[in-house]
């Protein structure tokens, strides 16, 4: 849950990353960690931390690069998978109310 409130914060961490980039600053595990608590307000557990390197550090360098990480989150939401995808469901059930509303008044169907 704590990793969905940080990513919640996406724009903010983008922005903050981009300052260590321009301080010449490296982006390691420990960067990632003071990001997340001065952002999101929010504890990542090193085990978070080290899927969230083992999936985006491209080079295995141990750092991320605004490429590696930022633009590939960005990405995502730009793909709208952070919204939860419509299966169809409730207009399935919708149908079925409909039908068995007509059924129930006699309407032919």
């Amino acid at each position: 849950m704590t990793f969905n409130h940080f990513l919640d914060h996406l724009d903010d961490v983008e922005i903050l990353v981009s300052v260590y980039f321009s301080a010449g600053m490296k982006f390691n595990k420990e960067s990632l960690k003071q990001v997340a608590h001065v952002v999101a307000d929010v504890e990542l557990d090193s085990h978070i931390i080290d899927v969230v390197f083992t999936i985006f550090d491209d080079n295995g360098d141990e750092l991320l690069s605004n490429r590696e990480f930022i633009s590939v989150l960005k990405e995502r939401a730009h793909r709208g998978l952070e919204k939860p995808a419509d299966t169809g469901f409730v207009r399935l059930v919708m149908a079925i109310g409909e039908c068995f509303l007509s059924y129930v008044k006699g309407e032919d169907l």
